[in-house]
């Protein structure tokens, strides 16, 4: 495990919590003993340097090392052009990890846990990694070893390239630089060293040969105009790609990666992903290990990783990072409720467990909760033999293997066969390899997909438990009996019977956001805070446990707020709103201008009648042909040969005449890895695209 730091970072600091001082460290003078503590010789609170004093414990069995290298501003974008130094800080960094591994841990996994800049610096080894001559294996064995990147507070960029110069500007100012300080005035990245680092990287990302996770400070720096504004901002710090998986630390840019304790929450997070990524390391890893699988029967090493790669599909995989995470602090009672027994479900041999509940109480995102949670890998850790844990979220309005039982079944395959590499060649090896130019490959039919299912529950030679996280059953686009036969005596619980306590934590944290709302909230008057806690009350009591209820309402009240209205009047605009989400959609459908009710309902149209989500140009050419009388016309010809197409146009557009009905986000799509396509609000958007809404949407127009 290999921590890098950032920009005026260190390789001990920047992980330590408390106040000790350390000694200047300089590239992998520092090797961590596991179980070892550092005493404090300040006497105030126990400093904790956590990749050793926490890490180390925890994984014992794990080389962790942290590495050093100068990162003052003025050298990290060095030059006269201030060109970018991160070629230099990328290839000192590799052939120091090289010469460190080599001896004793050439070909281990490698995991790395990177801080803010530090993860473009990490960009620069894998690419010469990558791209080493054949001459140089032993540099080529750094990119093939990795099997997992912990990202945290990295700005990625985006296609924005040119914010990165101000978000290294905070970072500078954070570190205690004056604003007024030339250097950090005159301060620009070149765009074309991010640019191919991106590319390079997004091309590594499509192998699949190791797993990402983004890690998001929850929380902005209070030194920076205005106050409480994030360094890296959500949409720089999100790889966007559909491997990434995603959370938030609530702590800003410099200590969301200094955790105090074992009960950090944040430790609690990354050591979770850190224990994914050493039960998991794909089938990547077998070009790690001399001799297996390299010709077992009939089958080669290349023919097994043929075989998964046809199998994969990243759009299996994309809706699961697409749910919203659960708040910090949320969703605890799964673990900590008895009477729900998911725990022990997640411990015993009971077949299921069904969690049900209201449109839009939060089901998905605890199902995510519930399959990322470092509580569910400890529970299963107590199992002896190999397993697995595969989640599939189904999803109506997504491309048919996001819908489909083919989906599901190529989704829960590859990764089980991923985490138990084991299985593969039993499974392979009952299926008929087809002759194709590259060598021999499994079409992936239906019936090949049960047989392998079958082959894995049917097979003697390993004791294997496998958990299936299955989501939104009911946007299956199939016949309900082929899912029905995945259940059997099933448990269940009613999600929104349990939300209660998350809902005010939701709304406390909504409203500590909120400049306004946080200034009041910190008054010393009694009576102010006794108001607010009521406003609070009354929302948490009227949502009944739906959550999404809640976060229009919010929107709602809080945008009044920042307007001007006082605390007395978002009571009566709380009292004014519907007390249901389909009240709440026609309310907003009622409040978009009469002179956009034309537009609205062609949107909607396109919407409902779209086979799979759209990109958004694609969506904008279709609602511009709408408009179009006479489809033989020079008018058409003219708009499709020269579109004149702005994407942040086209989300005001989308935006300004569905009243935020219809949302734009951005996915991995294959092949289209920045493209901006046009989803819905949850499934209840969808559903008020049914023919039965848009004829109560028509009557709303003049």
């Amino acid at each position: 495990i290999v921590f890098i730091h950032g920009l005026q970072g260190h390789p001990k600091k920047t992980w330590l919590y408390g106040e000790a001082e350390p000694p200047r460290e300089h590239r992998f003078s520092l090797r961590i003993r596991p179980g070892y503590k550092q005493q404090s010789s300040t006497g105030a609170r126990s400093p904790c340097f956590w990749p050793e004093d926490l890490l180390g414990r925890d994984f014992k069995n794990c080389r962790i090392s942290t590495y050093g290298y100068d990162s003052r501003i003025c050298n990290f974008f060095g030059g006269a052009a201030n060109q970018a130094n991160i070629f230099d800080h990328g290839r000192s960094l590799l052939h120091a990890l090289e010469h460190h591994r080599r001896e004793e841990a050439s070909q281990r996994p490698i995991i790395f846990v990177v801080h803010s800049l530090g993860g473009l610096v990490l960009k620069d080894v894998l690419r010469r990694s990558r791209q080493a001559e054949p001459n140089e294996l032993e540099l080529k064995d750094i990119y093939d070893s990795t099997c997992g990147i912990i990202f945290m507070g990295t700005p990625h960029g985006g296609s924005d390239y040119a914010n990165l110069g101000l978000t290294a500007r905070k970072i500078a100012i954070a570190a205690g630089f004056d604003v007024r300080d030339e250097i950090i005035r005159n301060l620009k990245v070149e765009s074309g060293t991010l640019g191919l680092l991106a590319e390079e990287f997004s091309k590594m990302l499509k192998e699949d040969k190791f797993q990402v996770f983004t890690f998001m400070e929850g929380k902005g720096y209070n030194e920076l105009p205005p106050t409480f504004v994030k360094i890296v901002q959500d949409t720089s710090a999100a790889l966007n790609d559909a491997n990434e998986r995603k959370d938030t630390i609530s702590a800003n840019h410099m200590n969301m990666c200094r955790f105090s304790g074992f009960s950090d929450d944040g430790y609690q997070k990354i050591k979770g992903v850190i224990s994914r990524f050493t039960e998991s390391r794909k089938f990547h890893i077998l070009d790690t290990i001399s001799g297996i699988l390299t010709n077992i029967g009939q089958l080669s090493r290349e023919d097994i990783i043929s075989a998964m790669r046809g199998l994969d599909s990243a759009e299996s995989r994309v809706r699961i990072t697409q749910v919203e995470p659960a708040y910090d602090n949320t969703l605890r009672w799964l673990f900590t409720k008895q009477e729900l027994g998911f725990d022990e479900w997640l411990r015993d041999e009971k077949p299921l467990y069904w969690i049900k509940g209201k449109p839009a109480s939060g089901k998905s995102t605890l199902m995510r909760f519930a399959h990322d949670s470092p509580k569910t890998s400890e529970a299963l850790a107590t199992f002896k033999g190999k397993k697995a844990r595969a989640a599939f979220f189904f999803h109506d309005r997504g491309s048919y293997i996001q819908k489909s039982l083919e989906g599901l079944l190529r989704g829960v395959l590859y990764q089980i066969l991923a985490e138990i590499p084991s299985l593969q060649h039993t499974v392979f090896s009952k299926l008929d390899f087809q002759s194709s130019g590259t060598g021999k490959a499994i079409e992936w039919t239906r019936s090949n997909l049960n047989k392998a299912l079958e082959e894995i529950v049917r097979q003697e030679n390993q004791s294997i438990q496998i958990w299936l996280f299955l989501d939104a059953l009911d946007e299956y686009s199939g016949k309900p009996e082929q899912i029905a036969t995945f259940l059997d005596k099933v448990v269940s619980l009613w999600i929104h019977d349990h939300t209660a306590g998350d809902i005010s934590k939701v709304i406390n944290t909504e409203f500590k956001a909120n400049a306004r709302m946080a200034q009041y909230m910190s008054s010393s008057v009694a009576s102010d805070i006794e108001l607010v806690r009521k406003l609070s009350e009354e929302i948490a009591s009227r949502a009944e446990g739906v959550f999404l209820w809640v976060r229009l309402t919010l929107d709602n009240l809080l945008a009044e707020y920042s307007a001007g209205e006082s605390i007395a009047q978002l009571f009566d605009r709380l009292r004014d709103l519907p007390g249901d989400l389909e009240g709440f959609y026609q309310r907003i459908l009622s409040r978009i201008p009469s002179h956009y009710q034309d537009d609205m309902v062609v949107m909607c149209e396109l919407v409902r009648c779209a086979d799979s989500p759209l990109f958004i140009n694609d969506f904008i050419a279709a609602f511009r042909c709408a408009s179009i009388d006479d489809l033989s016309s020079g008018d058409l010809r003219s708009y499709l040969t020269n579109p004149k197409f702005d994407i942040d146009e086209a989300e005001r557009l989308i935006r300004s005449r569905s009243g935020g009905l219809i949302e734009t986000r951005k996915i991995g799509a294959p092949g289209k890895p920045e493209d901006t396509i046009t989803g819905g609000r949850h499934g209840l958007t969808w559903e008020f695209g049914s023919p039965r809404h848009l004829i109560q949407v028509q009557f709303i127009k003049p």
